[in-house]
């Protein structure tokens, strides 16, 4: 099934003016001069760990990690699960599309993530997956909503050096698979917030609108076949 992917244009000055509140200058999508190391962005100051496990609805991600470790599939989620002193992470997409004849599948990748030690940043966990030598960073940059609702969307960051270039990975979470009523405003919105943070995102690694709703198959949908790697 052909995938259709939007790039998300945060370089309109409209959608600028709205995040920011003022008709200034829009919110660059690549830094200047060229990264040489990963940047140390601000992360959230409190975190509650129990409501922030459950399900998440990928809505935008950095490109480069759509093409790299998500072959661009539609219907990401990611599913958290308090386990003791650990979270189990279940991450899945839509691999293929169901048909009068056969039922959609779901690949899913298993995890595990970490929360900070005693007394460190509450924002600044850690995961790793089968794949992964060590845990990698999973900083929590921006929430919305509240932890008695568990909350309403989420910015994960990551970014680590691979042979000495920074490799930046930005994630835009929702509890439902619309985040808004207007998404690409909202996303516009989340992205100019990080920014200022200090995350930036290179030009070839925009963030990407990932295809959730009515047609997407996911994990513990009744017929679904769900395939763990």
């Amino acid at each position: 099934m052909a995938v259709m992917r939007c790039t998300l244009v945060l370089l309109a000055v409209t959608a600028a003016a709205a995040a920011s509140g003022a008709a200034g200058t829009p919110p660059p999508t690549f830094p200047h001069p060229p990264l040489t190391a990963c940047p140390n962005p601000s992360t959230v100051r409190a975190l509650d760990v129990s409501a922030y496990a459950g399900r998440w609805y990928q809505a935008a991600v950095s490109a480069r990690f759509a093409a790299r470790s998500e072959a661009n599939a539609p219907c990401v989620t990611a599913d958290y699960t308090v386990n003791g002193s650990t979270i189990e992470v279940v991450n899945c997409k839509q691999e293929v599309a169901a048909t009068a004849s056969t039922p959609a599948t779901v690949g899913c990748t298993r995890g595990v993530a970490f929360p900070p030690p005693p007394g460190g940043d509450p924002g600044k966990l850690s995961v790793q997956f089968p794949v992964m030598p060590a845990p990698g960073p999973y900083w929590v940059v921006d929430l919305v909503g509240r932890a008695s609702a568990g909350y309403h969307a989420s910015v994960v960051y990551s970014c680590v050096l691979r042979r000495g270039v920074p490799v930046q990975d930005l994630f835009i979470l929702s509890r439902t698979p619309r985040i808004a009523r207007h998404p690409r405003r909202a996303l516009s919105r989340l992205y100019w917030r990080v920014m200022k943070k200090g995350v930036l995102l290179e030009r070839d690694n925009a963030l990407t609108v990932t295809k959730q709703g009515k047609r997407c198959a996911y994990r513990g949908d009744p017929g679904v076949k769900v395939v763990i790697s």
